[in-house]
C-alpha cells in the first residue's frame, strides 16, 4: 500500500510521533479484540478512538456516492457517544447525507471523489463565519448540541460511478474547545490504520439495489437497523424543532 493511500490528503495535519502512533494502534486494537463481532469490535475501538481525542460522540460510516449527485447512501453505519440518542440519530442523518441540503455535504464528497483519503473540520469545510452564523447550521447544533466536527474519510473504490468510501466523525459539545490538529492527526491515523474500521469492498449487485432505493427508506433503514420501534420512528422523522 502506498504512503500516499495511506496518509492521503494531510499535508496540512502535524506528523505523530512514532511512539504515539504505536501507542495508538496498541490502544485500538487492544479495545477491539474485547469484542465478539466485526461490529462489536469497530464500536470498541471507536470507543478507545473517542476517549484518547477527548470526543463526545462518533459516527462511523461505509457509504457510496454516484457520479451524478454528491448525495451519498449508506451501506452501514455506526454512532454513539455522550450524547442523547435520538441527538446521535439527528447528526448521523446529518453528517452524511440527511437533511439533503446540509452545506457540507458537497465539500464533503467533492473530496471525496477525488479518490484520496483526507481529514476536515466543519469549519474547513463550510467555513468558521458561515459555521457560526448561518440560521440553518446555529439550529443543527441546537438541536444536537454539537459545535465542532472532525470528518476523516477514506475512498475504497469506484465502481461503475459509485465511489465507495468509509470512515468517522468525531464531535465535541457546543462550548468546547475545538480538536487541536494533533488530535486530528490521531484521527486520521486510527482510520488509516487499525484494521477493525476498514470494511470489505462491496459487489456491484448490492450497490445497484442501494442505490434504487429513495432517500425516505434510507432513512428508515437507518432506524430500523436500531431496533426503533414505529412510533418511535415517527417522532424522530418529523421536521424536528430547533
Amino acid at each position: 500500500m502506498s504512503n500516499m493511500h495511506l496518509h492521503g490528503d494531510s499535508a496540512s495535519l502535524p506528523t505523530l510521533k512514532a511512539s504515539d502512533a504505536m501507542r495508538l494502534r496498541a490502544s485500538l486494537c487492544e479495545a477491539a479484540e474485547r469484542g465478539q463481532t466485526p461490529r462489536e469490535r469497530r464500536r470498541l475501538a471507536l470507543m478507545a478512538l473517542s476517549d484518547l481525542v477527548n470526543a463526545d460522540s462518533w459516527i462511523w460510516c461505509y457509504s457510496f456516492v454516484n457520479e451524478q449527485s454528491h448525495h451519498p447512501k449508506n451501506i452501514d453505519y455506526q454512532h454513539c457517544g455522550r450524547v442523547p440518542f435520538r441527538r446521535g440519530i439527528w447528526y448521523a442523518f446529518r453528517a452524511y447525507g440527511i437533511p439533503k441540503n446540509a452545506p457540507e455535504n458537497d465539500a464533503l464528497y467533492a473530496l471525496v471523489w477525488k479518490g484520496v483519503p483526507f481529514t476536515r473540520s466543519i469549519h474547513d469545510l463550510v467555513g468558521m463565519d458561515f459555521w457560526q452564523g448561518d440560521l440553518e447550521c446555529r439550529a443543527h447544533v441546537a438541536r444536537l448540541g454539537i459545535d465542532e466536527i472532525v470528518f476523516s474519510l477514506r475512498p475504497l473504490a469506484c465502481i461503475e460511478g459509485r465511489m465507495v468510501f468509509f470512515g468517522c466523525s468525531m464531535g465535541r459539545r457546543e462550548g468546547r474547545e475545538p480538536f487541536t490538529p494533533y488530535q486530528r492527526s490521531m484521527i486520521h491515523e486510527a482510520v488509516a490504520r487499525c484494521v477493525y474500521l476498514r470494511p470489505g469492498v462491496p459487489s456491484s449487485s448490492v450497490l445497484k439495489a442501494l442505490d434504487s432505493l429513495t432517500l425516505r427508506f434510507h432513512r428508515l433503514l437507518a432506524l430500523m437497523r436500531e431496533g426503533l420501534s414505529n412510533r418511535e420512528m415517527g417522532e424522530i422523522t418529523a421536521k424536528p424543532t430547533a
